[in-house]
């Protein structure tokens, strides 16, 4: 990054940030990355780089997602998908929605975890249901299909009861 801004390389002045942003998402220093995420984001615009703006937008949303700022982190998909898709990337778009819908998931499903309480027969349905839930993603992902079938299969053992 040094030698980067000594010979005038802003583009690779925004690369290193950039990089240095991923780096301290991997160590678990997501207040740090988004730091760098944004100092990335502003050499991106400055000099005109908008697949490096896009990787900025979405690296930051990742970031933002991992410190509970999902509106944020929303906003940060939302637009490295505009410019994703002004360039015609359509597996970048799609990386994109498919980390709106994650954060959507969460925002409906796991409220209840920041929720203190008192216990009641509605309040331990809802948490096993979310204990169960939580196993199923991890399980199998974010195949929409099977998700689908569990579901209808749960709603049914719901309705029987």
């Amino acid at each position: 990054m040094e030698i980067a801004r000594e010979v005038g390389d802003r583009g690779g002045e925004g690369g290193a940030y950039g990089n240095l942003g991923n780096a301290y998402q991997s160590l678990g220093d997501y207040r740090l990355a988004i730091e760098y995420h944004q100092k990335r984001l502003e050499i991106a615009r400055e000099i005109g780089d908008r697949r490096g703006e896009a990787n900025a937008w979405f690296n930051l949303g990742n970031a933002l997602t991992r410190v509970d700022e999902k509106w944020k982190a929303i906003t940060a998909y939302e637009n490295a998908r505009n410019l994703f898709q002004a360039m015609g990337l359509d597996k970048d778009v799609e990386d994109c929605n498919n980390s709106i819908r994650d954060i959507g998931m969460k925002v409906v499903v796991e409220p209840q975890r920041y929720l203190e309480l008192p216990s009641t027969p509605a309040l331990r349905k809802r948490r096993k249901f979310s204990r169960k839930w939580q196993q199923l993603k991890a399980d199998i992902g974010n195949s929409f299909s099977i998700f689908f079938r569990w579901v209808s299969r749960w709603v049914r053992s719901v309705l029987r009861r």
